[in-house]
């Protein structure tokens, strides 16, 4: 998917051998119903993302065919832009300077899964949250973990172990 074109996803789909290029976005959003995207096991990387895919419902999974992978490179961006509910963080190997952001589009009262892999950048930018407190259990953030807006409500980060910045320019989060 080539900059600067734009690919919503709103069905079921199985994809293979898939490079979402720097300027190049997927919107993986389905009105109504489900539109899991499945993600074959080919040769090499079956999923590489370098531009963006946002991600706007727990409705709408991406599942591993066997041994598929997905690798977030040093421009890719994995949105999980979800309405409300935690969700689950697809298993991928995450560049260093790749961007994990959760951008909740309501109030959250829990965090996604599937933290336990070690992410490049993380960012939390949920201009709704209302709810404080919310417990996020990423194992290790490589470059940095960034918050950037928790609106009235906070983020409360346990068993994390950074190893580059953190930066804060709004909303509240404990480290704990």
């Amino acid at each position: 998917i080539r900059s600067p074109h734009t690919v919503t996803i709103d069905a079921a789909v199985t994809i293979d051998q898939v490079t979402v290029n720097q300027g190049g976005t997927v919107i993986h959003s389905a009105s109504g119903g489900t539109g899991t995207v499945t993600i074959n096991d080919g040769t090499g990387t079956d999923l590489t993302i370098n531009g963006t895919w946002t991600r706007t419902s727990t409705s709408f999974a991406i599942s591993l065919s066997g041994s598929a992978t997905i690798a977030i490179g040093s421009t890719g961006v994995y949105e999980h832009a979800i309405g409300g509910a935690g969700g689950s963080i697809p298993t991928a190997t995450w560049d260093p300077n790749s961007i994990l952001r959760l951008k909740y589009s309501v109030n959250t009262t829990s965090a996604p899964s599937n933290l336990g892999q070690t992410f490049g950048k993380f960012e939390i930018d949920c201009p709704n949250q209302t709810s404080a407190n919310v417990t996020i259990t990423p194992s290790n953030v490589a470059t940095e973990l960034r918050v950037t807006n928790t609106n009235s409500g906070s983020f409360e980060f346990q068993s994390l172990a950074i190893t580059g910045n953190y930066i804060q320019t709004g909303g509240t989060a404990k480290i704990m």
